[in-house]
C-alpha cells in the first residue's frame, strides 16, 4: 500500500512568531488542501498546530478566484502597490 500523500507546498509567513503552510495531503483516505497555521512560539523550530482550514482540491479555481478578487480589491484600496500581481519567489 502507498503511503499516503502528504506534499508540502509553500509556506507564508504570517507574523514573526507564525507561518501559513500550504500543503496537499490525504486524511482518512481523502486527499485535502490544508492551510495551517505553523508556530514556533517565540523559540525552536516551526511546528504545525490544529488551526487551519482543509478544503476539496475540486473547490481549489473558487478559493483561487477569490483571493485573486481580494488582491484587487486590496490593490485597488491602496492596500497594496499595484505591482503585487505575482507570488514572490520562495526563499
Amino acid at each position: 500500500m502507498p503511503a499516503p500523500l502528504d506534499q508540502h507546498v509553500a509556506t507564508v509567513r504570517r507574523t514573526t512568531r507564525e507561518d501559513v503552510r500550504i500543503s496537499l495531503r490525504e486524511t482518512r483516505g481523502t486527499v485535502g488542501v490544508e492551510l495551517r497555521v505553523a508556530t514556533n512560539h517565540g523559540r525552536g523550530p516551526m511546528k504545525e498546530t490544529p488551526k487551519g482550514l482543509r478544503l476539496p482540491p475540486e473547490r481549489l479555481p473558487e478559493m483561487i478566484a477569490a483571493l485573486e478578487d481580494a488582491q484587487r480589491l486590496a490593490v485597488s484600496l491602496g492596500l497594496l502597490p499595484s505591482s503585487a500581481k505575482s507570488r514572490p519567489s520562495e526563499e
